[in-house]
């Protein structure tokens, strides 16, 4: 998350938003939900920066979309079929593709910032050799639930629906494991891959209670901060250490991630206030621009 990826599109109420849904504890599911099918503007709704941030890149977005909140690679079958899951063939990744087909975007000079909007009519064609046409492709998920390709803005909200639908698997697995490898260092599996996770009896208890719980972000922080495992210390023999690492038998070492050491010394420094004000003076001069 940044506050400018690049000169046109300026994103730090994104980045208030997601502190915000944190702080007021909003179930996962609602806000990812609104990522996926925003529009406007960043200053009237910051969630269109989940898409703005990668603005004039929307495969790595939707690269990005499966591997954050399905725990899932499926970038690799862009160009070709998936090397290693033959059920994901090249019309997989375009299928998802076709969701996104009616995004657009504008820039509006007066008010400094890119607006975000969903058109009634956009496809997607399979990548074809120079001078050919490559053949349509309907949009249609991974798990193989398509939707009426027929003319509308109403993709992207079937794509929400279909992402954080309690039929799909890998939302709230992915999820999960993200959250628990954010306080241990290590997740049950690669984060970005989770077709083979260890310990899954363990995993699914916590998928079960994160559904439960109505997807519960503060919930699932404090189960996992309770846990026996989070309360072990990292000291031991030398000789076991690996393998009681591995099962979360003994506590990990790990340096600050890079978000941990901004976070610490903005701390120490005081800054966090600053920032506070500057977003709050942002906002302000921008409210007027918004209105017109």
């Amino acid at each position: 998350v940044v506050d400018q990826p690049n000169g046109n599109t300026y994103l730090r109420p994104y980045t208030q938003w997601l502190k915000n849904n944190f702080r007021q504890n909003r179930p996962f599911d609602v806000w990812v939900g609104e990522m996926m099918t925003a529009e406007g503007k960043s200053w009237k709704n910051p969630a269109v920066g989940y898409l703005l941030r990668d603005t004039g890149m929307p495969l790595d977005n939707l690269s990005n979309t499966t591997r954050i909140f399905l725990g899932t690679q499926i970038g690799c079958a862009q160009c070709h079929d998936h090397p290693y899951k033959p059920e994901w063939r090249q019309e997989s990744f375009w299928g998802v593709a076709a969701f996104f087909s009616r995004v657009a975007q504008r820039r509006d000079d007066e008010a400094m910032t890119e607006i975000l909007m969903e058109r009634d009519k956009g496809e997607v064609r399979l990548p074809s050799p120079p001078g050919q046409r490559g053949r349509r492709v309907e949009p249609k998920f991974i798990t193989g639930e398509s939707i009426d390709p027929g003319e509308g803005a109403y993709r992207r909200t079937e794509l929400a629906r279909i992402i954080v639908s309690k039929t799909n698997p890998w939302f709230v697995r992915a999820t999960v494991n993200r959250v628990w490898q954010f306080f241990f260092g290590e997740g049950f599996t690669d984060p970005d891959d989770m077709s083979k996770p260890d310990l899954k009896p363990i995993i699914s208890l916590l998928e079960a209670d994160f559904r439960a719980s109505g997807y519960d972000m503060r919930r699932l922080a404090r189960v996992i901060v309770s846990s026996r495992a989070y309360r072990l210390t990292s000291k031991g023999s030398a000789k076991t250490k690996d393998d009681q690492v591995d099962v979360f038998a003994r506590a990990r070492l790990r340096p600050l991630t890079a978000e941990q050491l901004w976070w610490s010394f903005e701390e120490a420094v005081g800054l966090g206030e600053t920032l506070e004000y500057m977003a709050r003076n942002d906002q302000d001069k921008n409210a007027a621009r918004n209105r017109r």
